[in-house]
């Protein structure tokens, strides 16, 4: 059923420093739904790109732009937010 096609890409990153023992966890997510048919295109170690639409873009994973990418990537935002903490933290 259409209800029961949301899907999530989640990123899960964990910050630990012995010498202060301050340590975290930072998450991505990218919000979407499981196509009812797949792309016709397929990539190696990706398969899941050819049946995951992105809902912000209500596109294939597989057919974002580099651009459309960069603005839902869940490892990317993690390890930006993860950068920003240890530059709070550390400066």
């Amino acid at each position: 059923p259409d209800g029961k096609r949301t899907a999530t890409f989640e990123t899960c990153l964990y910050f630990y420093n012995p010498q202060d023992k301050k340590s975290f966890t930072q998450t991505g997510t990218v919000k979407g739904t499981i196509a009812k048919k797949a792309h016709k295109e397929v990539v190696y170690g990706y398969q899941y790109r050819s049946v995951f639409m992105v809902t912000k873009f209500n596109k294939y994973y597989l057919d974002l732009t580099p651009a459309e990418h960069k603005q839902i990537n869940h490892r990317y935002a993690a390890v930006k937010q993860l950068a920003q903490t240890l530059k709070n933290w550390y400066n």
